[in-house]
């Protein structure tokens, strides 16, 4: 059935429906985290164990007016049923990313845990709710699928080339609730079932964002499988951040300037990086995009 393909018309549809482009020039500054999957707090709650390290991460990047783009899945939703437990559990977290959005310098993209924040009534009431933790939370904020930056590197979830997820997350999202509490909340992100876990269905994945790198000419940049990845020059232009719920370790992209960079977060201390976090660039992960994007790709 069409509505079960999942590879490249997917994405070419995404890319059709984007709304948002952001220039590739000497002043860009962004930062992309995917997949923190912030919970509830709790054994379930897979960001619980990296919160201060996020907190570090965030002021770093506040200090250097970095634009904070979070690719899908920030919120776990299919494990919650709404926003305000999770802002309860780390209101000091929402109150940083509420520092960014307040400065024009958060870009919140859904994945296909958090989906609903694209409803934007069902989004105002539970932001409405959350504000009782965080005032003025994300007043106001777009809740957006994909990002253009330059004319051509698209920056969206990755789930739009997983049908799995794109279309049975509803039956996945009630079944996973039903079966949470039996099984002592075994059932998630971390299941032999999910992209995370799976390495036949990572490989899979992959390839077909690759393929699409390949059609379109153009770049891509997703999260959704956890692994992160770094495209060198002469490699097919695919880019993952990686996530945030393996304990200890935080993966992020920094695009500043022409440069793209894979960059690791750890405890530890490091001048100018705040107190209890230090940052690295992963060995290799460091190259300028325009020595891998077309010309036509720059502005």
């Amino acid at each position: 059935m069409r509505m079960f393909s999942p590879g490249p018309p997917a994405i070419d549809r995404t890319l059709r429906r984007n709304t948002l482009r952001l220039p590739l020039d000497s002043r860009t500054r962004l930062v992309l985290f995917s997949d923190l999957h912030r919970g509830a707090g709790g054994a379930q709650d897979g960001f619980s164990a990296n919160r201060s390290l996020f907190e570090a991460a965030l002021e770093y990047y506040d200090r250097r007016r970095f634009t904070y783009i979070e690719l899908g899945d920030g919120d776990e939703l299919a494990q919650n049923r709404s926003l305000e437990p999770i802002v309860r559990a780390h209101p000091s977290v929402f109150r940083l990313l509420n520092r960014f959005h307040a400065r024009g310098r958060l870009i919140y993209l859904y994945g296909n845990r958090n989906l609903r924040m694209k409803n934007a009534p069902w989004r105002e009431k539970q932001l409405s709710k959350a504000g009782e933790h965080v005032p003025g939370l994300w007043k106001g904020v777009a809740v957006r699928e994909s990002v253009l930056l330059g004319n051509a590197v698209l920056l969206f979830h990755g789930h739009q080339a997983d049908p799995l997820s794109t279309f049975l997350q509803p039956l996945a999202r009630v079944v996973m609730r039903l079966l949470r509490r039996p099984l002592g909340g075994a059932l998630g992100y971390g299941t032999p079932l999910s992209m995370s876990r799976n390495e036949r269905k990572r490989t899979r994945f992959e390839r077909r964002i690759i393929a699409w790198t390949q059609k379109s000419g153009m770049a891509a940049v997703t999260g959704h499988t956890h692994r992160p990845v770094f495209a060198s020059p002469g490699e097919a232009p695919y880019f993952n951040p990686g996530s945030g719920v393996h304990p200890g370790s935080l993966t992020a992209l920094e695009i500043e300037g022409p440069e793209i960079r894979l960059v690791e977060w750890r405890p530890g201390a490091r001048s100018g990086t705040g107190a209890g976090a230090c940052r690295r660039i992963l060995n290799g992960c460091r190259a300028n995009l325009y020595e891998i994007l077309p010309r036509s790709g720059r502005n």
